[in-house]
């Protein structure tokens, strides 16, 4: 009885060396593996207290690390990283997550969030260190105080229905916007809105060129909340330049807190805000020609793109008059849930994207990226002798190719830049939609990699089989079989699709 106790013993020990080197054996019965491990440390004659306690700290353990690695398991099914999120967003030096939004405002009625500087988060993005991004809401019947920017602005409403009213000099226009607007406001514009439906929010997504810094500037406020930037100057010179002959008038004026920069308004007020309100596209400047200036609505026009897998919708800077100036284009992207669009590249454009619904990833293949350049461009510090190696390494070898992964969800903002392969897939739970904003735009065009149009398939024959080294046949194989175009059934979802709607 003694070695038959002795042999269980050295058994259970080995086991539990198995545990603590990290092999984790897979057993078909978990559950009752895990059962029997515990009741084993328990009725061990030999264990005294210490020992039964730090036997049954590695059965739990193995529990821990066994569901540990069915989660990154399950992780890896769907197509996502098997790093924690947190690191996802860490290393990726061109996604943005929820935490890299600053919300500049926030109230009851409405709030207002800007998208951190791109160079925060690398510096391989300092060639848009020049653009911002920000996120506007307003609850409904709400009314948004006048404000003006310190940049140009080029704005798209992902939901709801108002109207903006625009106001420079002695000139003051108003337009009714709605889902699917866009819509260009220069520096300087005094701009203010209004939520006139009673249940949607307003929701609009800016992407701002900024000159240096970008700021807000508030003049209709009081003491705070919001201030205004009169009160920056002697209220003698105020009174001077408004002709008003009674300081207390002027400091009662922007010396008491205001109510907040969203306030609720009433029907009747409302009705008066919004009374001339155009649905058409006005002049800019209004008075001596120029060109269009009111909303442009991306759904009136017929998809660039579009099959059972997705739809894309453009603005392109040649074919929206506001655009050319700032050579940005927008673009709307409705991928069905199971689907992908790509893998394609842009030959010219740097694309912001923001996802507005729905959840996925997007995969995109880096030359440049390596841990160094995941720091901030202020942290960035290697020297001219360094960057000289590795253009020498990479002479050597050639370009290696980092593969860039992240997760999607509302809210989280993604980069590619020019040249770089890039797949967007949606989850199979839902569509993903993308607001993209394409910087240096015109002029871009976007090269397919796969589907009906890759460009691949204009490759000579010779081209072909001296590249790939088999004959043609067999690349035309896998570069022909495609039949759709740019859409196309995602990797667990290969036949069927769903239809997408936006």
């Amino acid at each position: 009885m003694t070695y038959f106790f002795k042999a269980k013993f050295l058994l259970l020990l080995f086991f539990l060396s198995l545990l603590s080197a990290n092999l984790i054996l897979a057993f078909e019965r978990e559950d009752l593996e895990l059962q029997r491990c515990q009741h084993q440390c328990k009725h061990q004659e030999k264990f005294d207290e210490r020992q039964q306690r730090e036997c049954e700290q590695r059965c739990e353990d193995y529990l821990e690390e066994k569901q540990r690695r069915q989660h990154v398991e399950q992780r890896r099914e769907q197509g996502y990283q098997e790093e924690e999120d947190g690191k996802q967003y860490r290393d990726n030096p061109y996604l943005f997550d929820e935490q890299s939004w600053r919300t500049v405002i926030e109230e009851e009625g409405g709030s207002t969030k800007v998208l951190e500087r791109f160079t925060r988060k690398s510096n391989l993005l300092r060639g848009i260190d020049n653009f911002r991004v920000s996120l506007y809401e307003a609850n409904p019947r709400t009314f948004s105080l006048p404000n003006h920017w310190d940049a140009e602005s080029v704005s798209f409403v992902t939901n709801g229905y108002g109207t903006i009213t625009l106001v420079k000099n002695n000139n003051r226009e108003t337009f009714n916007i709605k889902r699917g607007d866009i819509l260009r406001i220069p520096a300087g514009t005094i701009v203010y809105l209004v939520n006139k439906d009673k249940q949607e929010k307003l929701q609009i997504i800016d992407a701002f060129s900024i000159p240096g810094h970008f700021e807000t500037f508030f003049g209709l406020g009081g003491k705070e909340n919001p201030e205004s930037y009169f009160r920056a100057f002697n209220t003698e010179i105020l009174a001077a330049a408004f002709n008003v002959h009674s300081r207390e008038k002027v400091e009662r004026l922007f010396g008491e807190r205001k109510k907040g920069v969203f306030l609720r308004a009433s029907e009747k007020q409302i009705r008066e805000l919004t009374k001339h309100a155009s649905s058409e596209g006005g002049i800019w400047p209004f008075r001596g020609g120029g060109r269009p200036r009111g909303p442009f609505n991306l759904f009136d026009q017929r998809p660039s793109t579009s099959n059972n897998f997705g739809e894309l919708y453009e603005a392109k800077p040649h074919e929206f008059k506001q655009l050319p100036e700032l050579d940005v284009g927008v673009s709307f992207a409705n991928i069905s849930r199971g689907a992908m669009a790509g893998p394609y590249f842009n030959t010219r454009a740097v694309k912001v994207a923001v996802v507005v619904d729905g959840t996925g990833w997007f995969e995109m293949a880096c030359p440049h990226y390596h841990p160094s350049t995941s720091q901030s461009f202020e942290e960035q510090g290697r020297s001219r002798l360094q960057e000289e190696e590795e253009e020498e390494r990479e002479g050597e070898s050639g370009p290696q190719y980092q593969k860039i992964r992240g997760q999607l969800s509302p809210g989280t903002v993604f980069v590619t830049l020019v040249g770089h392969p890039l797949v967007v897939l949606a989850s199979n739970d839902e569509n993903l939609q993308l607001v993209c904003f394409e910087i240096n735009a015109e002029h871009n065009e976007r090269i397919q990699l796969a589907g009906k149009e890759n460009v691949i398939q204009q490759l000579e024959k010779e081209a072909k089989e001296l590249s790939f080294g088999v004959p043609e046949k067999q690349v035309d194989e896998v570069f022909n079989s495609q039949k759709e175009s740019f859409f196309f059934p995602g990797p667990h979802h290969r036949h069927g699709g769903g239809h997408a709607s936006t």
